[in-house]
């Protein structure tokens, strides 16, 4: 419908049919689409893909998201051991969508985007997800270190712009933690209190 449509234009997928669409190119945007994607290597690879920073790929930092995220600990074992594998096949698909979120945050942008990004998960799952972007936003990116240059645009700039994630929601729980809550129909844009959110709205 048009509120995905509208978000991976957002993302950078899609290219608006009319009209105007600019990012300031001092920002990073990326889009975490619902459907899980593995390439065959090791899961730190697949994690760390997309990362244009070697700081924001440390090893260190990839398993403080994981563990925060509530990756199992059979899953944390297998990054560690830096098996390469096809992954489609040897995880479930709620371990793939948690990864694949994982790798979201791993790759620290100004504006994270994401698809349904707790539709998976069961609610205790899903509410652990949505505090954790909310920490990525309050924090200015997950689990990194002042004086660290995070911006491969701008070496050696050490500072930490503010951080946006944009996603479609499929619970209430995640308007709640929103700080703008939009409705987007067929005739247009408009915002919305979380008051005024209810489960016939999500669909």
């Amino acid at each position: 419908g048009g509120k995905s449509t509208l978000l991976k234009i957002l993302g950078g997928a899609l290219l608006p049919t009319q009209g105007d669409f600019v990012v300031p190119p001092h920002l990073r945007v990326y889009f975490v689409q619902q459907q899980p994607l593995f390439f065959q290597g090791t899961l730190m690879d697949n994690l760390t893909f997309g990362t244009t920073s070697k700081v924001d790929a440390k090893r260190q930092r990839v398993l403080a998201i994981c563990q925060e995220m509530g990756v199992p600990k059979r899953v944390m074992d297998l990054i560690r051991e830096n098996r390469i594998s096809e992954w489609r096949s040897s995880l479930s698909f709620t371990e793939q969508t948690l990864l694949h979120l994982v790798r979201g945050l791993v790759a620290n942008p100004e504006v994270l985007v994401l698809e349904a990004p707790t539709i998976m998960f069961h609610r205790a799952q899903a509410e652990n997800v949505l505090r954790t972007l909310r920490k990525h936003v309050d924090g200015k990116g997950f689990n990194i270190d002042d004086g660290e240059d995070h911006d491969p645009l701008h070496p050696g700039d050490t500072s930490r712009r503010p951080r946006t994630c944009i996603f479609t929601a499929a619970r209430i729980e995640a308007c709640n933690i929103a700080d703008e809550v939009y409705l987007v129909q067929p005739d247009g844009v408009r915002m919305l209190a979380a008051s005024e959110v209810s489960k016939e709205l999500l669909g």
